[in-house]
């Protein structure tokens, strides 16, 4: 597509970079010619993707990143400033997840997975939007969930859709503060896909164990998509500044369904205020 010629060249950071949609994403923009600089904690995984990245003529840096960590995110984005130029488009990707009822889970691992998946958004945003605002150019793509749309009935990660709420809430106020600036913000809400989600996460929640086995998703299993057809979508998004991308179509009745409710309840409280 003749539009990658506007991302070629640009600086993209992606957290969560080492693995699933985060690695998804680095491919497609490391295909559009990108800079990429990868960051995630696990530092063993994020050597083995940028070595891959690299062997197909990528250019790419790397960070060790707890994005819970400001002074990390500040060091970070001031050695991108330095060397780069800064960063022109923010991918908020890395998440954890937790098997656990809300009224159950202990109070340790909520925290753990706000986090990372809420509060780690906001410190991205923090750290980096600012200079794109001064530059007056940049984009930010955040992670957030098809769960965050509409709760999937049946499933124990509850904590994680209360996170994923957030990051879209966060997303379509931060896109209408930073309009003006030649800012742009989407929020990806993605359904399955292949990813290291649950492997990573029993592996570093703190406290008690999650004690069920790691249940990540494949690609080509039923309605799971591959993290590239995911990164190609996000390009195309940043592409067109499109506020939502949603990557699982066959998920819109779950979405319609719930807001069907709400505005049932609308038409309710107004019947009730006109009798």
């Amino acid at each position: 597509m003749t539009e990658l010629a506007h991302l070629a060249g640009k600086v993209a950071l992606v957290t969560g970079g080492a693995s699933g949609i985060g690695l998804g994403m680095a491919s497609a923009f490391a295909a559009a010619g990108m800079t990429l600089v990868l960051a995630d904690i696990d530092e063993g995984q994020l050597a083995t993707a940028a070595e891959g990245l690299r062997a197909g003529g990528a250019r790419v840096i790397t960070a060790r990143l707890d994005v819970r960590d400001r002074a990390a995110w500040a060091e970070l984005v001031a050695r991108i400033d330095a060397e780069l130029g800064g960063v022109w488009l923010l991918c908020n990707n890395a998440g954890v997840s937790a098997f656990d009822k809300l009224a159950e889970m202990p109070a340790q691992a909520w925290d753990w997975l706000l986090g990372i998946n809420l509060g780690g958004v906001f410190n991205g945003v923090h750290a980096v939007v600012p200079g794109m605002i001064a530059r007056g150019t940049g984009h930010v793509v955040n992670t957030g969930s098809l769960g965050g749309l509409a709760v999937v009935p049946g499933t124990p990660i509850g904590a994680y859709y209360v996170a994923k709420a957030g990051v879209i809430a966060l997303s379509e106020k931060l896109r209408e503060e930073v309009a003006d600036h030649g800012v742009g913000v989407s929020v990806l809400c993605p359904g399955p896909v292949e990813s290291r989600l649950q492997a990573t996460s029993a592996g570093t929640r703190p406290g008690s164990p999650d004690e069920r086995e790691p249940n990540d998703y494949r690609a080509g299993e039923q309605g799971v998509l591959s993290a590239r057809a995911v990164g190609d979508l996000v390009v195309r998004g940043v592409l067109e500044n499109s506020p939502y991308i949603l990557p699982h179509p066959q998920a819109r009745p779950m979405v319609e369904r719930r807001f069907a409710a709400l505005l049932a309840a609308f038409d309710g409280a107004a019947a009730r205020t006109q009798s």
